[in-house]
Order: structure tokens, then sequence, then C-alpha cells
């Protein structure tokens, strides 16, 4: 555990006048990250893709984390009729505790500068790489920048989401962490990560779509105790599932 984590990258999307795309975008954005690692590094590619990377022997199956997250585009826009019109520029950010993997981003970025994104030819014209260090921190207070899903899925294939005020909420963000903490590490976080639901803070659902299914999730805050390696973990990660389709991530409003 020498690498402390807490590498994050803000990218910068611009193009002539504007540029649309549909509200649920997070698969072409996923897409687009990839497309960046298999530019800049393609062996780490195939390992993200087979689940090969930082998995461990002591599981009967590879673990489906791909260890980066990312969040919302931002930037000045207009909604209409499904649309998101962007004006000019979007920008948006991604993290990851493996620095090899916003390593073979940037070293993408350099190889090439244009690109498709959903039918829209856009240019990359600047990132920055921002380290956050969390090493003397035991409590976080968190608001969403993307929103948080977790469920289950019964043995009839029937998916069930849960509310941040329903118990199963926070347990199944507990128990993802620790899954995605051992199986980058090699061991469970002791203690695990404890969750609260801020009082009167914001709960906001949003149903999305991802590759044709339905994902509920919601923006919250959350309260976040643990030790400082297993808070870097979660900041670079995301909380919940699906981390890597574009939920979980967070900002720190408040630290100790």
């Amino acid at each position: 555990m020498a690498d402390t984590g807490g590498h994050s990258l803000t990218i910068t999307f611009a193009v002539r006048a504007c540029f649309s795309v549909k509200l649920a975008y997070s698969y072409s954005l996923m897409s687009f990250i990839y497309r960046l690692i298999e530019i800049g590094n393609p062996v780490l590619s195939d390992q993200i893709h087979n689940y090969q990377r930082h998995h461990r022997r002591d599981y009967d199956a590879p673990p489906p984390f791909k260890f980066f997250t990312f969040g919302r585009l931002n930037g000045r826009a207009i909604i209409n009729r499904g649309q998101i019109r962007f004006i000019k520029q979007a920008t948006f950010e991604v993290r990851s505790p493996d620095k090899a993997i916003i390593d073979a981003i940037i070293a993408g970025l350099v190889k090439r500068q244009r690109f498709t994104f959903m039918d829209n030819t856009v240019d990359v014209i600047g990132f920055s790489y921002q380290k956050t260090d969390l090493q003397h921190v035991h409590r976080l207070v968190t608001r969403t920048l993307s929103p948080i899903t977790v469920y289950r899925t019964e043995s009839a294939g029937k998916t069930i989401y849960f509310h941040p005020q329903q118990p199963e909420f926070i347990e199944l963000i507990v128990r993802n962490m620790t899954l995605k903490y051992r199986s980058f590490y090699g061991f469970s976080p002791k203690p695990a990560l404890d969750v609260h639901l801020v009082p009167d803070g914001i709960i906001k659902k949003t149903v999305t779509t991802f590759k044709r299914v339905l994902v509920t999730a919601y923006d919250c805050e959350l309260e976040l105790v643990g030790v400082p390696d297993l808070l870097q973990f979660a900041y670079d990660t995301g909380l919940g599932a699906k981390n890597s389709n574009g939920f979980g991530m967070f900002k720190i409003i408040h630290s100790v």
C-alpha cells in the first residue's frame, strides 16, 4: 500500500458551437474512458476488460470491479426533450485508486485529442491531474456528484433497488466497499466503513437507462467514518454498485 491513492483527472471537451447528448449518456462516457485507456495502454485495457487486474486467487470467480468511477458532465447547458445541449464545452472528472489507470487515460489524451462522442465531434482541449490526500482524515461528510445505486437480484431475476432511508441501502454500501477493498488490496478493511445518512440531507431519486436497462439511483448526503486508507479508497472508487458505469462519485463537504 505504498501508493496512497487520491488520483483524479478532470477532462474538458470543446466544440465549435455546441453539442447535444441524451440525458442517459453514462454508457457513452464510460466507453470514451475505456477508449482512452485502450489507446494509452492496450495491455492494461485487456486486463481491465477481462477482470484480471487486482483479481485475488481466493475468489472463486473474478469480482466485477473495474476500480474507477466518473461523474456527470458539467458546463453551461440547456435541457430540452430528453437532450442536454452543452454550449461550447463540458468537463467531467474520473477517479481511481490505481494510478496506472489514470496514467493510461493521460497517455491516451496525449496521443489523440479528437473523438466522436454520441454523434458529436469533440476536441479534448485540456485535462488536469489532482491528488487528494485523506491520510489524516477519519470522518467525511459527503454529497453525491453522481447518484448511488444499490440493489439485490432475486432468484426470479427481478432487481430490487433500495432507498437511502431503507437499512439495506447502508448495509449494501458497506458490503460493497468491503468487497472492493479486499479485491484491490487482498485483505478486508478493519474496521469496516461506517456509513450514516445525514439528517435532513438531500435525497433525490434518479431513474436512468444504462445499455437499455433501467437503473434507480439516489443523490444524497452521507457521513463516512473509517481509517484514512479506507476513506481514501471510498473517495477514489465511489460508493455503492456500478461505479465504473458512472455511479457513486461524491464530493467532500466536511472532513475531520
